[in-house]
């Protein structure tokens, strides 16, 4: 089943201008998890495949909300066998492949939350050509398990990547939240973080956890609850 839920298309200048009134006690929360300008925090917009979808199910990843797919998600059988697989993919011309301080080409590397992710990781798990896709997930053997190219410290659960996307011609870094469910099969993006400005840093720490969410209700009081609810997959701007 395909459980993508594509972002409404806006400008960054919009997302800017429009995030929704947080708390101060939240903001100061949010903040202080390595504080940076410009570095925007998605929530409720996942993007989840799992292996009983049809071979060719996608599901696509527009990273920044603007329109186009940066990365994908799709369901695969290789080539003359089998064995099934969940790929991620750099999709179009913008997804730049995935980012990590250190690794082979073959192998995707998981994020301490010590991590920041930017230029100065010059090591990249793949990208655009050659590589353009690494196996999440795959049956190979027996029952479903993490795929053998996403196999650098990832475990059932939550994880924290890497990754880097194209915004016209500026290049950003963020950084995002993967679920492995092997009982169920199914890969999960479920938020991420990344850096509106070109070239600059985010930090593993800048996303924050879902508990987050509610202590913002609580801040927020009723009315807020009402607003949060009504743009719950819009983008929060920590400032």
């Amino acid at each position: 089943m395909n459980k993508n839920k594509k972002l409404p298309s806006r400008s960054f200048s919009e997302k800017i201008n429009n995030n929704i009134p947080i708390a101060l006690g939240a903001l100061t929360a949010l903040t202080s998890l390595g504080a940076q300008a410009a570095v925007i925090n998605v929530t409720g917009a996942a993007v989840s495949l799992d292996m009983a979808s049809a071979e060719g199910s996608i599901a696509q990843w527009d990273v920044d909300g603007i329109g186009g797919s940066d990365f994908r998600l799709f369901r695969s059988f290789y080539s003359s066998s089998t064995v099934q697989n969940i790929q991620f993919a750099s999709d179009d011309s913008n997804g730049r492949g995935l980012i990590a301080p250190s690794s082979s080409r073959d192998d995707v590397q998981a994020l301490a939350q010590s991590f920041s992710v930017g230029p100065t990781l010059t090591n990249y798990a793949w990208g655009s050509g050659s590589y353009p896709y690494r196996n999440a997930m795959s049956n190979y053997g027996s029952g479903n398990n993490i795929g053998y190219d996403w196999n650098f410290d990832f475990a059932e659960g939550d994880n924290f990547f890497g990754f880097r996307f194209l915004n016209g011609a500026d290049m950003h870094y963020g950084v995002g939240v993967i679920n492995f469910d092997t009982v169920e099969g199914i890969v999960t993006i479920d938020r991420w973080a990344y850096n509106d400005t070109a070239d600059e840093a985010v930090h593993v720490s800048a996303i924050p956890e879902p508990a987050m969410g509610a202590l913002l209700l609580l801040g927020l009081g009723a009315g807020g609850v009402r607003a949060w609810r009504s743009r719950k997959k819009e983008q929060y701007v920590a400032a």
